[in-house]
């Protein structure tokens, strides 16, 4: 499912790198700690700040939940919405209560792959809308993560 057109993933950018990789890191979180998820939603600016990732104040983030079964399928969907106005996260969530707490143990087996979804369908998300944000200059930059 590769993505294609003038705002996808350009690998020589070394944010754009670190944007997927930051992005990827909070897609993964939010899919398996109902806590980290309501943060996001509550406060998609915020959260992403907190990762590194300062998106402006005019830009509108969009949360959009996916069954792990359509994520795959569905999500280059949503995030193919985006533009520079909008942002859209889709985050894989499974239909039984979700980690109320990822700890650093928890976040190290999700690093380590064995999260609900394939981490490559996660991250070929995650660079499509690091591609899109480094498009568009002035809409986010990177900071040190808190």
């Amino acid at each position: 499912t590769g993505m294609s057109g003038p705002s996808t993933y350009r690998p020589s950018d070394p944010a754009s790198e670190t944007a997927a990789g930051r992005l990827m890191t909070v897609i993964e979180r939010a899919s398996l700690s109902e806590a980290y998820r309501k943060r996001l939603e509550a406060d998609p600016h915020g959260v992403l700040a907190e990762a590194g990732i300062r998106v402006a104040r005019g830009v509108e983030i969009a949360i959009h939940h996916l069954a792990p079964e359509e994520y795959a399928a569905q999500s280059a969907q949503v995030a193919a919405r985006g533009n520079p106005q909008a942002l859209h996260l889709p985050i894989p969530v499974r239909s039984r209560p979700a980690l109320d707490e990822i700890d650093d143990a928890d976040m190290a087996t999700v690093i380590g792959g064995t999260g609900i979804v394939p981490r490559g369908a996660i991250f070929e998300i995650a660079q499509h809308i690091a591609g899109l944000l480094s498009g568009t200059p002035g809409v986010w930059s990177l900071a040190e993560a808190s």
